[in-house]
């Protein structure tokens, strides 16, 4: 099986340097690649604002060109350090049919965040758990193919919200 470590660095942060040296480290020892995007791939115009959006969010597109040499992709941030303790996440979660995010919202209110996406969307039923509402962080999430999550999303849906 093919795994890939994905993430998005423009420019010289030092925090990516850093991000991207543990990326390296963890990939070497569980066997995935690392691909580093120093580029957009899927360019939008964020203009005006509803809510926090970024140019950046377009990259995880790519992941589905990804999918096509790979198996499996974990996608994080360039503001994250795995710690070199870190257990093998693909061998952790490793059910093909799922997509596996943090749930952020068990951890940090994001309720401002539910409002703003509502008064995008429309009133969206938020899932609770211990009265804390489910916010998944896509900063970091596990795929496999088989789960088709980007199958059906697009630049243009993409550049209608932002």
């Amino acid at each position: 099986m093919k795994k890939a470590i994905f993430t998005l660095a423009i420019g010289d942060n030092p925090m990516y340097r850093a991000a991207i040296a543990s990326f390296k480290a963890y990939g070497k020892r569980i066997g995935a690649d690392v691909i580093i995007s120093d580029q957009l791939h899927y360019k939008i115009q964020v203009s005006n604002p509803k809510f926090d959006s970024s140019p950046a969010w377009s990259e995880k597109l790519y992941i589905a060109e990804i999918l096509k040499e790979y198996d499996r992709v974990l996608y994080l941030d360039a503001d994250i350090i795995v710690t070199p303790w870190a257990r093998d996440i693909f061998e952790l979660y490793s059910d093909l049919d799922t997509v596996y995010m943090f749930n952020e919202g068990r951890h940090r209110d994001r309720s401002e965040q539910a409002v703003q996406i509502n008064n995008i969307l429309g009133e969206v039923d938020w899932p609770k758990e211990d009265d804390r509402i489910v916010y998944y962080n896509s900063g970091m999430f596990l795929l496999s193919k088989e789960t088709g999550l980007f199958d059906k999303a697009n630049i243009e849906e993409m550049q209608a919200i932002c």
